[in-house]
């Protein structure tokens, strides 16, 4: 029997990388690091699995961060620096709704 993984069709970065003298250089699936760890041939190091989402700027406003989350279809992207080098923070579609309904609380006592 083939069950479905609970992350088939979540394409959502699980973590950012960094390459090796520490500047973000992507994120990496849950989906690939699963199917690579479970597979006859898994890879040496993680490099093989880095993606490159599109970034926010730490200085970038609501277009376009409306933009860059509309055109990804993930869950969330990551936030860099002014100099593009360094990972400073992660933004969400939660985060973006909180901000624009601050009186809608999505937490576990909501409706209480």
């Amino acid at each position: 029997m083939t069950t479905t993984p609970p992350w088939a069709g979540f394409p959502a970065p699980t973590g950012p990388g960094w390459g090796s003298v520490g500047r973000y250089c992507g994120c990496v699936w849950a989906q690939d690091a699963a199917e690579a760890l479970g597979g006859p041939d898994p890879p040496a190091t993680v490099a093989t699995l880095i993606r490159s989402p599109p970034t926010i700027g730490a200085d970038d406003g609501p277009r376009e961060i409306r933009r860059a989350l509309a055109g990804h279809g993930g869950t969330g992207l990551p936030v860099l620096d002014r100099e593009g080098t360094a990972l400073v923070g992660w933004i969400t579609y939660e985060t973006v709704l909180a901000r624009m309904h601050p009186d809608l609380d999505a937490g576990p006592d909501a409706g209480r």
